[in-house]
């Protein structure tokens, strides 16, 4: 019996890089982008 997975938590996981990588747009290094990243994934809305 094979097991039927999907990549669809790693394509959900890129989208919410993807989006923090939009908002992090401009910042000027990388901790910033990880801190957007971070915010995103935690379902924060500042």
């Amino acid at each position: 019996m094979k097991a039927r997975l999907t990549n669809i938590v790693m394509e959900a996981m890129n989208g919410l890089l993807q989006l923090a990588n939009r908002i992090a747009r401009g910042f000027r290094n990388f901790h910033y982008f990880r801190l957007a990243a971070c915010l995103k994934a935690g379902g924060l809305n500042l």
